[in-house]
């Protein structure tokens, strides 16, 4: 392999799990809040104010891959070598498995507030 080709795999990974957590994360959030919901009518509008703030906590974690593929990509270099490739590589990686614990940590917060809201 290339060191370009491993220096634009790193920006693609980190993109790739970030994306991939935050997928996880709004769906795990956005069941969780539809089953409250139908479990209270008369809760809705607070239902729906803690899916928001929770749907912006579940998006940190993919906007933080976005913000690390982007740093990768316009880093200036005049050679790129396999060291280099391997090092971006790794970072990659490490922020897009940080990218999906955050969202999917972050997902738990809007079903718990919401099902301890139709309990009541």
């Amino acid at each position: 392999m290339s060191p370009e080709l491993l220096h634009y795999l790193a920006s693609g990974i980190s993109i790739l799990f970030g994306a991939i957590g935050a997928g996880i994360g709004l769906g795990i959030a956005g069941s969780g809040v539809q089953e409250s919901m139908t479990r209270q009518f008369t809760g809705n509008l607070a239902s729906f104010r803690a899916m928001v703030i929770g749907l912006a906590l579940i998006e940190s974690g993919a906007i933080i891959a976005l913000v690390t593929a982007l740093l990768i990509l316009i880093g200036r270099y005049d050679s790129i070598s396999y060291e280099l490739a391997i090092a971006e590589l790794s970072i990659g990686i490490a922020i897009g498995v940080a990218a999906i614990s955050i969202s999917f940590a972050s997902s738990f917060l809007p079903v718990s507030i919401c099902s301890t809201r139709s309990a009541r």
